[in-house]
């Protein structure tokens, strides 16, 4: 049973493979966290928040989509679109309960913005435990991450408008973890808290959303991308 119910704007990720997809915090792909976390959602925006996963789940790649999933309790239908969101992903060498309330302090140098405009969220209503990472956030140019040299992955989502219009500010929970070391954290502020300027945190967490990450990586094969030999096949188009 759920342990906490917090209302935060975060939301956790799954990493993919070509295939089936990284889901951190790791151990959790077939199994509910034990927390929950309210979405991106009409009431409490405006907001900002940054996660950090640090995980063996997390391999070298180029991320092209990360996903959430309802909370198996207080999850429903939802679809609605968040304005003028922007998601940036880093990485940074900051690691989980250590990040900054100052939101630029936890960025790598290699800081991309991978998703600027109108977010359409949408997901199914079921009863299924876990729930289906359903929650897409997709790129137009994928995110190389490099999981070596002590560096960690860093999520950083603004929605700045806060409209409260309907369905948005009835979006339901997120699913989430909150276990000491188990590889992610947060910061954020929401709902009225956040500056002008979007700049700093005004809370902390030890928990995270639940998150799946799908990358992009293995189009080329056969050593052409290396440079290693002159031919290619496209193993996953």
């Amino acid at each position: 049973m759920k342990n906490v119910v917090r209302s935060t704007t975060l939301a956790l990720f799954t990493v993919g493979s070509a295939a089936l997809g990284q889901v951190v915090p790791g151990g959790l792909e077939d199994v509910s966290g034990n927390s929950n976390i309210n979405v991106l959602n009409g009431f409490h925006r405006p907001s900002r928040f940054q996660q950090v996963y640090q995980d063996p789940a997390l391999t070298t790649g180029y991320i092209q989509e990360f996903r959430f999933r309802q909370d198996e309790q207080f999850g429903g239908g939802a679809s609605c679109t968040l304005m003028n969101v922007t998601v940036v992903l880093s990485s940074t060498t900051v690691s989980p309960d250590a990040l900054s309330l100052t939101f630029a302090d936890n960025h790598g140098a290699d800081a991309t913005t991978v998703f600027s405009g109108n977010l359409v969220i949408s997901s199914a209503s079921t009863t299924a435990d876990p729930r289906p990472f359903d929650y897409v956030i997709r790129f137009p140019v994928p995110f190389y991450y490099d999981a070596g040299g002590g560096k960690n992955l860093l999520v950083d989502i603004t929605a700045p408008i806060g409209d409260d219009t309907y369905p948005c500010d009835f979006n339901p929970l997120l699913d989430a973890h909150l276990v000491s070391g188990d590889g992610v954290s947060m910061v954020f502020c929401f709902d009225g808290t956040c500056s002008p300027t979007f700049d700093s945190a005004t809370e902390a967490g030890s928990d995270g959303y639940v998150t799946m990450f799908l990358r992009a990586d293995g189009i080329f094969s056969d050593g052409f991308e290396s440079g290693t030999t002159g031919t290619w096949s496209a193993t996953n188009p």
